[in-house]
């Protein structure tokens, strides 16, 4: 990173950008372009692994891509303010966002109700949550285990 002293390098300030957020932003690997979506998304931590959960439909181009190649890189935004100036060089902006690389996988059936659950509390929902087995077949749930994970602030 360039700007060292813009650059947030402790786990928890990293983590508190990302809970300010319910959108993140998933590149995949594609033929000619990468293919990039936002989602919603939710984090938990499982024995010092960063894991970040998506749900969505059990097919689509998402599913398609992440079994070609299950490498892919996310950015999460947060606190984003134009700062205007009488010059334009002079403009800025205050931001914190986090983007980091994974893998990608499916969620084991057994661990569903528990990413969902992680999905739902991201949003600002609080549980206990009710799930409806006929919703849960229909629904895939995703993780990326997070291998490489940066953080940058300027306020």
């Amino acid at each position: 990173m360039r700007r060292k002293d813009r650059e947030v390098t402790e786990k928890e300030g990293i983590y508190a950008i990302m809970r300010q957020c319910n959108v993140m932003d998933v590149a995949f690997f594609d033929e000619m372009y990468p293919y990039i979506i936002p989602v919603n998304f939710g984090m938990r931590e499982e024995n010092g692994q960063l894991m970040l959960y998506v749900h969505g439909a059990k097919k689509g181009k998402k599913l398609e891509l992440m079994a070609k190649n299950p490498s892919v890189a996310f950015c999460i935004r947060a606190e984003h303010e134009l700062v205007f100036a009488d010059v334009a060089c002079k403009m800025s902006a205050n931001y914190a966002s986090v983007c980091g690389c994974g893998k990608a996988s499916i969620v084991p059936q057994e661990q569903k109700k528990a990413a969902l659950d992680a999905i739902l509390s991201q949003t600002g929902a609080e549980g206990p949550f009710v799930y409806h087995e006929k919703m849960l077949e229909m629904t895939e749930v995703w993780q990326i285990a997070v291998d490489t994970i940066t953080g940058k602030k300027k306020a």
